[in-house]
């Protein structure tokens, strides 16, 4: 009998053979793309979201379905106004004044049943549930402490805080922290089983990676720890960019997912997550500037490197792109269903 992509993701996590390889790429607003509708519809309004993620999935066969409302959700519930352009994700409006850490400090920290637009996605990851039940995993994503930070703050001024006032900056992160832990609660009591925590600004490429570890990395912790505590199936830790040296870290964080983008080569990703279930690596742009044949290449070789590794699924490093190509997606899921043996 056929497994179900939620007990493959299952198998995945405990490091058994799948069957088929597990396959998640992170089709995210790209799902608004494919179903016609516009972003700014996807990030506001639940049905809209829920209607794109199932029509996506139901098309292309890939194991999951996704809440996502883009990067600026968190900050939109403390009041950072944003932009919603029809076909983009939300960002913070231009001529926006940041305020000092110290005025930040005493902001109430938002309800995600009443602000923003945190309900209308916990009423997303409601009725995805509802829809897919336990044939699917319903993955919630949230932000981390540091990226919220450098939304609110800037990102300039979050590193000249860093440089200057660590301790000040560290105190920051320690109170929005509970921003991304009572959203990833919130999620799961909705009827996500899956938090992915998104981290951009903690790629080393921005932070030091010894920044990383001191400081982001204990937060991280507590946020996965609380969501296991709650009923999570899995938490899933995803930092963009160049992440070799804090790879390591990441059993750490308490991350039993880690998705590993293009800049790391997936078996030095093997060598670093030995006992970590590594999510990657095909280069999200690749998705519009390649050829079908390219994208399908590409996870065959992704597939024959990972073929002795069962804790391992096939996805991206970063989510596809809105002008992605879907003959791409199709491709990608192509490769998976060739009776090559990959050692699933």
């Amino acid at each position: 009998m056929e497994r179900s992509p939620l007990e493959r993701f299952k198998d995945a996590l405990r490091w058994q053979p799948t069957g088929r390889r597990c396959c998640l790429p992170m089709v995210f607003g790209y799902a608004a793309t494919l179903a016609g509708l516009k972003i700014r519809d996807y990030v506001t309004e639940a049905e809209a979201q829920v209607y794109s993620q199932l029509q996506a999935q139901r098309c292309f066969g890939y194991d999951g379905v996704f809440v996502y409302g883009g990067n600026a959700v968190e900050v939109e519930s403390l009041g950072v106004p944003l932009e919603f352009p029809a076909d983009d994700y939300p960002y913070v409006q231009p001529g926006y004044q940041p305020p000092s850490p110290d005025i930040l400090l005493k902001k109430p920290l938002p309800d995600p049943a009443k602000h923003g637009r945190m309900p209308q996605l916990l009423k997303a990851a409601r009725i995805l549930r509802r829809e897919v039940g336990d044939k699917l995993p319903v993955i919630a994503v949230v932000v981390g402490p540091v990226s919220i930070v450098a939304q609110i703050l800037g990102l300039e001024k979050t590193l000249f805080l860093l440089a200057d006032n660590p301790r000040k900056l560290q105190e920051v992160l320690s109170y929005l922290a509970p921003l991304s832990r009572n959203f990833a609660l919130a999620l799961l009591d909705a009827g996500a089983q899956v938090i992915m925590l998104m981290d951009p600004v903690a790629s080393q490429s921005i932070i030091p990676p010894s920044i990383f570890r001191e400081v982001e990395l204990p937060l991280i912790h507590s946020i996965f720890r609380d969501c296991k505590t709650a009923g999570a199936l899995a938490c899933w830790l995803a930092i963009t960019g160049q992440s070799r040296d804090l790879l390591p870290s990441y059993p750490q964080a308490g991350a039993d997912l880690a998705t590993v983008d293009y800049e790391v080569p997936l078996k030095e990703a093997f060598n670093l997550l030995p006992h970590t279930v590594v999510v990657g690596n095909i280069k999200p742009f690749s998705f519009v500037q390649l050829d079908p044949g390219e994208i399908k290449e590409e996870a065959r070789t992704l597939l024959r490197l990972a073929a002795s590794q069962r804790g391992y699924i096939l996805g991206t490093g970063c989510e596809l792109p809105l002008n992605s190509r879907p003959e791409n997606l199709e491709a990608l899921m192509a490769a998976r269903e060739e009776k090559e043996d990959y050692g699933t």
